[in-house]
């Protein structure tokens, strides 16, 4: 279980291929200098061969031509944006493919013939299934045959005078989505918000209230979840759906004799993918699974940067999933914080994002935290950040976190922290995981698109994305055993550093905690009970804990808060059934 940091600014690679298999490749324009693209064509190259592939396979399930089962791929998607994107990038390559198609091409002859991967001077040849005969034979025999089929007007190429490689992002019809994904991940405010207090009113993917308590006035900031209540006669200034006249003799509000001396706090979390509960849905990937409506969900998955943060072990917030592309239980420290305090109800903020470094905290995550130390109630915050320190594509060391760089980034956190957090929050830093977990557990288990016919092993999964310099996390997902020790050797000595700042902080307006990573606890625990350590992975990207390693770690996570801290959780609101009994539900989410 590992988290990701493709580059600071980047989303992990596996987004971008499930997401061209959608008929929607996230890509951004060859002169934007914020997403690195790799090398060898790195993600379009990622991408084009995940298409590929199940297309491919694909058209053997359904005894058809390869051409119908892309067709078939882009009638599932949702219209009209992820459809007209697949017509589109079918219109341009496809007839390309149809010129090469034999018994021996591979997704990977395919994608190189078609140019969206390469080999660049100094690189090796990046493949993601083994070849079918000679490689290169093949690939010069089908580059052959779609230089024919130019050359009869067949075919049409779209030369670009800046680079030698095409950018599908340039096609119309695809350019819309490719700004669509840049909105997305570019941005960590809400889409909807009138009132810029960074809470939304209505939706809950792009930033809304997946990710945040839902606002119940967005036309006054001072009206938001966490707030100290204003009485609540008539307004639920804290939208926590408790308010009202309690008792019309002595005109005390339900706030007060509800709520009032019970502990009340919110959870903040500030983390990255395996915070927001990265998952990149398997179904996606396995070509037996492409059926009717498995993209229905696709919009919002999209939305919400292929993050389920309403599910996450931090501010999870529905008991059961009610979305068909993640099912299972949810555990979560905020529900248990709410089942503690029913006055806690709506008061979380998930400022997760994926491939969030310590770096990343200071510069991006804390802008967009809103708490008011004068007028908000208190908060349990976490500083969750347990790989992306040591996590990224480059093939060296160097672009760790160095021991030095983690204290100063945590002491200015936690300064900054100080003069925005209200007196008696309480701070829990987390510390980091030993990723080798991966490799140890999956290197020889068969990944989804390999699964019909047993070809792609994880470990040949993570050598394709090293080859195009786009793993999240070259360092852990290695075929190689020594680079993977010093990564975790990195990893030890960070998180070591944290603990020593956690357990010497003092301040003002509140406590700083350090709390060893429960994944730990859940593995052995998991192990224990008959299980296997594989089943806690994501199948997808091999690389983030499932929705159950999650679940797990929430509840150890707040066994050990209750045991060792116990302060930290506040006091249980003896008043919890009454407000069920005049409140109900409290408004939902």
């Amino acid at each position: 279980m590992v988290f990701p940091r493709s580059e600071k600014k980047c989303l992990t690679v596996l987004c971008f291929s499930l997401l061209f298999l959608s008929g929607f490749l996230f890509c951004p324009t060859s002169s934007s200098p914020e997403f690195k693209k790799g090398v060898n064509g790195g993600v379009y190259c990622a991408a084009c061969t995940a298409v590929a592939a199940l297309t491919n396979q694909l058209s053997v399930i359904h005894n058809e031509t390869f051409v119908k089962s892309f067709d078939r791929l882009c009638r599932l998607l949702p219209e009209p944006i992820f459809k007209s994107a697949c017509v589109a990038l079918g219109n341009y390559y496809i007839p390309r493919i149809v010129q090469i198609l034999t018994k021996d091409v591979t997704a990977d002859v395919i994608c190189h013939a078609i140019d969206l991967c390469y080999t660049e001077k100094g690189q090796p040849t990046c493949k993601g299934f083994p070849p079918r005969g000679n490689f290169d034979s093949i690939l010069n025999e089908a580059k052959r045959k779609i230089a024919i089929a130019q050359a009869k007007g067949k075919v049409k190429i779209q030369e670009n005078p800046k680079s030698p490689h095409f950018d599908p992002c340039v096609l119309p019809g695809v350019r819309e989505l490719c700004h669509l994904f840049k909105r997305v991940f570019d941005s960590h405010h809400p889409l909807v918000d009138y009132d810029n207090d960074y809470f939304s009113p209505t939706v809950d993917a792009w930033r809304g209230t997946s990710w945040r308590g839902r606002d119940c006035d967005d036309f006054n900031p001072d009206v938001r979840p966490g707030a100290i209540d204003q009485g609540d006669i008539i307004l639920d200034t804290n939208c926590n759906g408790i308010w009202g006249i309690h008792d019309l003799l002595t005109m005390r509000t339900n706030e007060e004799v509800l709520c009032k001396d019970t502990g009340y706090q919110g959870l903040v979390v500030l983390g990255d993918s395996v915070a927001a509960h990265f998952h990149l849905p398997p179904q996606w990937l396995t070509a037996s699974e492409i059926k009717e409506s498995v993209f229905d969900e696709a919009p919002f998955v999209v939305g919400n940067e292929v993050d389920w943060p309403q599910l996450s072990l931090y501010t999870g917030h529905y008991n059961v999933s009610r979305w068909k592309l993640e099912k299972g239980n949810c555990s979560s420290l905020y529900l248990k914080l709410f089942n503690r305090n029913h006055c806690n109800h709506r008061d979380y903020q998930n400022l997760a994002k994926n491939g969030a470094d310590s770096f990343d905290v200071n510069n991006i995550l804390l802008k967009s935290l809103n708490r008011n130390k004068k007028t908000d109630q208190p908060v349990l915050l976490f500083y969750s950040l347990v790989g992306n320190d040591v996590c990224n594509h480059w093939h060296d060391f160097d672009h760790m976190t160095t021991p030095e760089q983690m204290r100063a980034n945590l002491q200015k956190t936690l300064d900054t922290l100080d003069k925005q957090l209200p007196k008696g929050s309480h701070v829990i830093v987390v510390g980091m995981v030993d990723g080798r977990v991966l490799y140890d557990n999956l290197h020889n288990r068969i990944h989804p698109i390999g699964k019909l016919r047993g070809d792609v092993t994880y470990s040949k999964f993570y050598d394709f994305l090293n080859c195009l310099d786009i793993s999240p996390c070259y360092g852990w997902m290695n075929s190689n055993e020594t680079v993977r020790n010093f990564t975790s050797e990195r990893a030890f000595a960070l998180t070591a550093v944290m603990k020593d700042v956690a357990e010497k902080a003092k301040y003002e307006s509140f406590d700083v905690f350090f709390l060893d990573n429960p994944f730990y606890e859940v593995i052995k625990e998991w192990v224990a009970g008959g299980h296997e350590i594989w089943e806690l992975i994501e199948p997808s990207d091999g690389f983030h804990p499932r929705l159950i390693a999650e679940s797990l770690t929430a509840d150890i996570a707040w066994k050990i808060l209750e045991s060792k801290l116990p302060h930290v959780l506040g006091k249980i609101n003896p008043n919890n059934d009454k407000i069920v009994e005049m409140f109900g539900n409290q408004g939902g989410y």
